[in-house]
């Protein structure tokens, strides 16, 4: 259901409906907050629509940040799953 919800957003999008592209995509991150592919769709459509996205952008780095944080430290050989 998540992958159709997308292409939703993204139909109006090419149709060039971004208003209603961004309601969509805003319900998606309403279900799904920490979905990386709807927060940059939602800044990309805040920027096109004038909208603030700040709020936006802070959480995709934070994503971000969570993210490069957790591959360094199981690079590290951190957590669990070294434990015999």
């Amino acid at each position: 259901a998540f992958i159709a919800e997308i292409q939703y957003g993204k139909c109006y999008q090419k149709l060039g409906n971004n208003k209603e592209a961004f309601r969509v995509f805003k319900r998606i991150h309403n279900k799904y907050s920490d979905n990386k592919e709807t927060l940059t769709y939602l800044i990309s459509l805040c920027r096109d629509l004038n909208l603030p996205y700040d709020e936006f952008y802070q959480k995709l780095n934070r994503l971000d940040r969570e993210s490069m944080l957790s591959d360094q430290y199981q690079n590290m050989g951190g957590g669990y799953d070294n434990v015999e």
